[in-house]
């Protein structure tokens, strides 16, 4: 029997990482056990980007498992660029 065709609507990302160079909960100044005050301001020391976006997740999902689908989303020329278009593509995804 044929797989029916799966359409996966949604995201296509980049997810972009950013490293502090200590541990976080070092940041966090604790009074009584309470958060009296929080200064969320760092600095990083390393970025680094993955594909993302929920349906490019779930397409490379159903590639894992050697099934094709049609995704239907928008994007930037970023996502050839950055090869994440062709590696989409490899596992079976067609985008539309």
């Amino acid at each position: 029997m044929q797989q029916p065709p799966i359409l996966v609507v949604g995201s296509l990302a980049f997810d972009v990482i950013f490293s502090i160079p200590h541990d976080f909960r070092q940041s966090v100044p604790l009074e009584d056990g309470q958060i009296r005050s929080f200064n969320a301001t760092y600095v990083a020391n390393e970025k680094d980007e993955f594909p993302g976006g929920t349906a490019g997740n779930i397409a490379a999902w159903l590639g894992t498992i050697e099934v094709g689908c049609s995704l239907f989303s928008a994007w930037g020329e970023d996502l050839k660029v950055k090869g994440y278009q062709e590696r989409l593509e490899q596992v079976g995804a067609q985008l539309r």
